[in-house]
């Protein structure tokens, strides 16, 4: 069974959303749970039983509740806290700790394409040129259809708060299109990954501890790209197939 934080309902700063969304309430629930549920896991891996599931090698800690309320108050978009993982420390909104084993367990294939990089480091534009790359220059479907649906992100799911959500959804409650486009961009990537039959273009800023352990394993190869900006030079990995 599933294992809940309940301290973030005592915040000062979630009470009175919940007051006023109370629908939003079984989202907060789902957004504290420490593991995957029974469903979580066979949606992961399309009902695969082959496919052994492997536990989170890391230890996921909140960070302390003063450095906490600083964050909070500055990075608005999230409600519930932030957490640090494994002995690097590396640093991520709570929703992570909900995904961390998903992420892990994710099953790469021999003919992925990913991107692995630093935030704010010039991703977008290497996306756009790895895709068009693989795609024989199709500008027209590059112009057609928005980047993030023909190269997820991983793990941007982990960056939306439930309660952030509910409040989108409440705003543009007019206008069914917003909505739906809410929905989608806030489905979980890997959801739609495992339904994926066609070649796979995956972007993630997660460090290579935390990725599937198989990813180079499944016939891939890596291939290190330069982008180089006004600031010091950046580093991309681009895991391609054979």
């Amino acid at each position: 069974m599933p294992t809940f934080n309940f301290r973030v309902l005592a915040s000062e700063a979630i009470r009175p959303i919940v007051r006023r969304y109370p629908h939003s309430y079984s989202l907060l629930l789902l957004s504290m749970m420490d593991t995957p549920t029974e469903e979580l896991v066979k949606d992961a891996f399309h009902n695969n039983n082959d496919v052994k599931w492997l536990k989170f090698p890391f230890c996921i800690s909140d960070i302390d509740a003063r450095t906490s309320a600083r964050l909070l108050n500055d990075f608005t978009g999230e409600r519930s806290g932030f957490v640090r993982v494994g002995p690097k420390k590396w640093f991520f909104p709570s929703g992570y700790r909900r995904n961390a084993e998903i992420y892990y367990n994710f099953q790469p294939r021999s003919d992925d394409v990913w991107i692995v990089t630093f935030p704010r480091s010039g991703t977008t534009w290497t996306q756009e040129l790895v895709w068009l790359l693989a795609n024989n220059l199709d500008y027209g479907t590059a112009s057609r259809v928005p980047l993030d649906a023909r190269f997820p992100f991983l793990e941007f799911n982990s960056f939306v708060h439930p309660l952030v959500k509910t409040e989108f959804l409440e705003e543009n409650k007019s206008s069914p299109e917003k909505c739906s486009l809410i929905e989608e961009v806030t489905k979980p990537a890997w959801k739609k990954l495992v339904k994926t039959t066609q070649k796979r273009f995956i972007k993630t800023h997660l460090p290579f501890a935390l990725l599937p352990p198989n990813l180079l394993e499944v016939g891939c190869k890596v291939r290190t790209s330069y982008l180089r900006r006004a600031q010091p030079q950046r580093c991309h990995c681009v895991v391609l197939p054979p």
